[in-house]
């Protein structure tokens, strides 16, 4: 145990390049996922589907969002009409609402005078930034959910078939049913194993019988929070069963759209085409009011942001960064995959810089695809959860290009018995007995006290994830998606091979690496002994594999010391060593830095 006196370190880097390494994981084919999954597990609405329009044949009208008549005032190709006519569509919506109007609002944005853009538009553009070069938005414009009064004995398959036959239609699907997956001076910190894990006992649910965990089987939250602790310009949505936007550990870090806060109430203030969406927007009801009512989308973001060193309840692992309250799933915890995209879409266009989905299912849909290319064509981080049937894959969306997908593993670094698993799952992140917030009103999980209950799932292993893309993001806003992605797999822990194509989150690590592309040193804290051995440490990608790095440590007293630190055998470019420090006088290159309190050390090295 060190004596702590007050020392301040400096770290200082000369003659740097920074190097950008971009993973692009490869999808999961169709195919391959299609023929593992029972078709029990397929679950629809019974009488909706979705079409996209081939570009020459549209329903030329503005009737249709909110849900209109099927043809009443709409025109459509003689072939959709006869087919919506045959099987009585009573509805129609259009998904993806004036997509084609928004991306011409979004080329004139780029031009518009700097004195002139709103706080949002400069959140946009500075967004667009990081947008992978080369790659355009998908064209999300044609997208239609047809709702129907079935004639007696026809079934949803039947008439899907005749929409995928039909030369105006491009694609036809099912609309598919998804559901959930499941220090600071914050009073419930210490019982959060998963930020930081000492081996120490913590409430449970009695389900996996856990308790105590296996010491640093954690994400190492405490000391990344040593460097950065989020930003509060840094967007996370979540998509999910709502946000209780008043919970007291909350309230405070809940983005607010305040075009709509502080307009007229009715009105859409800010032209987005949703009126007083202040907090975000319920898919699930169609309504403005994204408050959580069954409390699974409120402990998802507690796990990324619930507010730090607030004195209350817990801690999340950004604490500053803003939650979006985007809600598609009902009470039950289900949701359509037509709600789906729509709530992606209101995220991404609304400023959202991670998307965090505690949920999925068993199908490959064309348009939740399309969704997720859009998202990450406007630089966009879109995090999944790999899902709770213990195969040996993710499911969808975790399955899409482009998309972190994260399973789950315990207070020892086991594979968490529900988790899907196997190489084409991204990373794993704690899901098993985590505490979190609990919104009003509900009773989801094993709870703990009236702010707080134990859920356990992918879905809260998702979050760890989403955390940490703002943790990264709030040291480098400009950093592209495949960025994120590759320091977040480079940087894990490792844990069983079978779980990941990786290892288990580690925060710190990654906040390391990112700083690293810049070049950064560290030690065991900001203020260490005049008389005891110090953790000296260094990352830098320019210069892995180089073996040993030599470091110069001088302090005010007039020493220098050169320390070599060796590199770590399982992470390339991190390096690390120690030096022992005195009070006694001052001799150069003796191995030993002289030190006296209230000095300030400089650590200085060349690449």
């Amino acid at each position: 145990m060190l004596d702590f006196s007050g020392i301040k370190w400096y770290a200082v880097n000369m003659m740097k390049r920074s190097v950008f390494v971009i993973l692009i994981i490869s999808a999961i084919t169709t195919g391959m996922v299609r023929a593992a999954i029972n078709k029990a597990d397929e679950n629809f609405v019974p009488d909706e589907i979705i079409i996209k329009l081939r570009d020459s044949s549209s329903y030329n009208s503005s009737k249709l969002s909110p849900p209109d008549a099927a043809n009443g005032g709409l025109k459509a190709s003689g072939a959709v009409i006869k087919l919506n006519s045959k099987y009585r569509a009573k509805e129609v919506w259009q998904l993806f609402r004036d997509f084609r109007s928004n991306q011409e609002k979004l080329e004139k944005l780029k031009t518009k005078p700097a004195t002139q853009l709103s706080n949002k538009e400069k959140h946009t553009l500075a967004r667009l930034k990081r947008a992978p070069k080369g790659v355009k938005a998908p064209n999300l414009a044609g997208f239609y959910r047809i709702k129907f009064d079935l004639p007696k004995g026809q079934n949803i398959q039947n008439v899907l078939k005749e929409y995928q036959n039909c030369p105006d239609v491009e694609t036809a699907e099912l609309n598919y049913i998804v559901h959930t997956c499941k220090e600071p001076n914050d009073p419930l910190y210490g019982l959060q194993w998963a930020l930081k894990n000492v081996g120490q006992d913590y409430p449970d649910s009695g389900r996996f019988s856990l308790s105590p965990g296996k010491m640093d089987s954690d994400i190492d939250a405490e000391k990344a929070w040593d460097h950065v602790t989020g930003d509060a310009n840094v967007v996370v949505a979540v998509i999910d069963t709502g946000v209780d936007y008043n919970h007291r550990d909350l309230n405070g870090n809940m983005w607010t759209n305040e075009p709509e806060l502080n307009g007229i109430v009715g009105v859409d203030d800010d032209g987005n085409g949703y009126i007083d969406d202040i907090y975000g927007f319920d898919f699930a009801n169609k309504d403005s009011d994204p408050i959580d009512d069954r409390g699974h989308g409120t402990h998802c973001a507690g796990i990324i942001g619930s507010r730090g060193d607030n004195g209350f309840d817990t801690t999340g692992v950004s604490w500053n960064s803003k939650i979006m309250a985007v809600k598609f799933l009902s009470v039950a915890g289900s949701g359509t995959s037509g709600d789906a995209v729509e709530a992606i879409y209101y995220a991404v266009n609304n400023g959202a810089d991670v998307l965090s989905n505690s949920w999925g299912g068993s199908f490959p849909a064309s348009l939740l695809e399309n969704a997720v290319a859009y998202a990450y064509s406007q630089g966009v981080v879109f995090v999944a959860s790999a899902g709770n049937n213990n195969l040996g894959f993710p499911l969808f969306p975790a399955s899409y290009e482009h998309v972190i997908s994260v399973a789950a593993t315990d207070s020892k670094d086991i594979k968490a018995s529900f988790s899907n698993y196997g190489t084409l799952v991204d990373i794993a992140a704690p899901g098993v007995d985590i505490l979190s917030l609990r919104a009003k009103g509900t009773a989801l999980g094993t709870l703990y006290d009236e702010y707080t209950t134990i859920l356990s799932g992918t879905s809260m292993a998702c979050p760890y994830v989403s955390g940490a893309c703002a943790i990264l993001l709030s040291i480098d806003a400009d950093a592209s998606v495949g960025h994120i992605q590759d320091i977040l797999i480079r940087s894990t822990d490792p844990v069983d091979p079978k779980i990941c194509q990786s290892g288990r989150l580690n925060v710190n690590m990654a906040v390391l690496m990112m700083l690293g592309s810049n070049g950064t040193v560290y030690i065991d804290g900001d203020v260490v002994s005049c008389n005891g051995d110090v953790m000296v440490g260094l990352y830098d990608a320019d210069i892995k594999s180089a073996g040993v790095q030599s470091i110069d440590i001088s302090s005010d007293s007039g020493d220098l010391e050169t320390v070599v630190l060796t590199e770590s055998s399982s992470l390339a470019g991190m390096f690390a060593g120690s030096i022992v420090t005195s009070g006694g006088a001052v001799s150069l290159q003796d191995g030993v830095l002289q030190v006296a309190d209230g000095e300030i050390i400089t650590a200085t090295y060349y690449d």
